[in-house]
């Protein structure tokens, strides 16, 4: 993540307005047309171009086709003004992190020897909610090493639920 402390910042102010406001969906899909535009590295590139005034950048954003509100475009015209605009990726990506934490959702990533139905990802997705005590959201990925059961990874937590790790485990337990 580029210039955590920076994009911190910014995504809980925007967090915390988006909140208070009861726009919370708005901001999202404002940051996300952000930071589709602004993966753009010409895009970038003019925007941080000394050469160019604040002015002239401002103007390209208020004729632009970005659907915002006057709090949107002022916390805009504060990026373009101090050169952030490469931050888009990183502040969208925390500020989701919170909207998440605000939803009681986890996130989670589960590994699997094969490919999962949607039907059998929601059933583990119950099951990892219950143990976790947060609604649980889910990606399936494979990993043919595991052999069978599966990993959930979330941020913080790992519970490994494979045959891997229960032959692991029990291999180590004959060694002690």
């Amino acid at each position: 993540m580029k210039n955590s402390s920076t994009t911190n910042r910014y995504s809980d102010a925007i967090f915390e307005i988006a909140r208070e406001d009861g726009e919370l969906d708005s901001w999202k899909n404002f940051l996300e047309d952000l930071t589709d535009v602004f993966s753009d590295s010409g895009t970038v590139d003019f925007f941080q171009d000394p050469k160019i005034s604040n002015k002239d950048k401002l103007k390209l954003i208020s004729n632009s086709e970005i659907k915002s509100n006057s709090r949107q475009l002022n916390f805009l015209r504060i990026i373009v003004e101090k050169g952030n605009v490469y931050l888009f990726d990183s502040i969208l990506i925390r500020f989701n992190k919170l909207v998440d934490s605000f939803n009681g959702i986890k996130r989670a990533d589960v590994i699997t020897a094969f490919k999962l139905e949607q039907e059998e990802l929601d059933k583990i997705n119950e099951k990892l909610s219950d143990l976790v005590g947060s609604k649980v959201v889910s990606v399936n990925s494979v990993d043919k090493t595991i052999l069978g059961g599966f990993v959930a990874k979330f941020d913080d937590q790992m519970l490994d639920m494979s045959t891997k790790g229960k032959l692991n485990r029990l291999k180590e337990s004959i060694i002690d």
